[in-house]
């Protein structure tokens, strides 16, 4: 197979074959694959119908991701017959690990603990009703407290150049250019979001108190799945975060009518962890490496 890497320019076509795949994984969206294409290395062959996709994992390990065409078993299959005893297929979602027991092979899997899913009810991260959301709404009312105005508004050609001047200012420990870790990457990443939001097919949202930018958000809709991919709020003001989450959950309901809400991994991050089990996932989608056992 003849790979190569992708471009801002294979967006529409990759996200016609990406619905083929019937998964709430993060990992098969346009953000999880362009985005993120850098860090891990990610590059694309197309063939037969089908689009291979293959990462190299901190730089070193090779893995595939499942191939997004109509038959994944096939994928799959053409994966192992081209690396042999070497395939190795990366953040397989649970919902296809039943198809490798059709394949006739010895294989191993390993539970991907910190690239599981958050996958919450829309209604609930809106609403936030019950004793389980009392914190957030106390750090919401404290925010509505202390800002005589409060605007969400969507992010368009007019107020990028102002949210990209905060994120710089509010982040600025991120965006050292000669740091090539995860962090420094994900700046370089939000950065060309911004800037190619219509590439990759993206909506957002400023969330502005006393008429100052606190946080911008995006995401993707797929079907009745919000994806949020970026969530960048000022640490310094009390209840921006949970403010922002709301209004655009609140705003892509009322537009598009998802159902869910995917805030994605924590990376093994515990703060985050902390914070994504607290607003109460109703899933935590189980992703695998599944390897070929000799």
């Amino acid at each position: 197979m003849n790979y190569r890497n992708i471009e801002l320019s294979d967006v529409p076509h990759l996200q016609k074959y990406l619905l083929r795949l019937e998964t709430a994984s993060c990992d098969y969206t346009t953000g999880g694959i362009v985005m993120w294409r850098k860090e891990f290395g990610i590059e694309i062959c197309e063939r037969e119908n089908a689009i291979f996709l293959r990462q190299h994992i901190c730089g070193a390990e090779t893995c595939h991701l499942l191939p997004a065409c109509d038959d994944v078993r096939e994928g799959i299959s053409a994966v192992i017959r081209e690396e042999g005893n070497n395939a190795r297929l990366w953040a397989v979602p649970e919902e296809y690990i039943s198809v490798f027991d059709t394949l006739g092979i010895e294989y191993r899997l390993t539970e991907l603990r910190d690239w599981f899913d958050y996958i919450y009810r829309a209604d609930d991260l809106i609403n936030l009703a019950g004793k389980g959301y009392k914190a957030q709404r106390n750090h919401i009312n404290r925010f509505m407290q202390d800002m005589q105005s409060v605007v969400f508004e969507p992010i368009t050609d007019d107020n990028t150049d102002a949210v990209l001047s905060f994120y710089e200012r509010a982040f600025s420990d991120d965006l050292n250019p000669e740091d090539n870790s995860p962090r420094a990457e994900e700046a370089r990443s939000v950065r060309e979001v911004l800037m190619h939001r219509e590439e990759y097919g993206f909506e957002g949202g400023v969330l502005r108190g006393n008429g100052e930018i606190c946080g911008f958000t995006l995401g993707e809709v797929m079907g009745e799945m919000l994806y949020v991919h970026i969530e960048k709020a000022d640490r310094e003001i009390n209840g921006a975060y949970p403010v922002l989450s709301r209004s655009f959950a609140e705003e892509m309901q009322k537009k598009h009518g998802i159902t869910l809400i995917n805030r994605e991994d924590d990376a093994g991050d515990a703060g985050l962890r902390r914070a994504k089990e607290a607003y109460h996932p109703v899933r935590l989608l189980k992703k695998y490496l599944a390897e070929l056992t000799v």
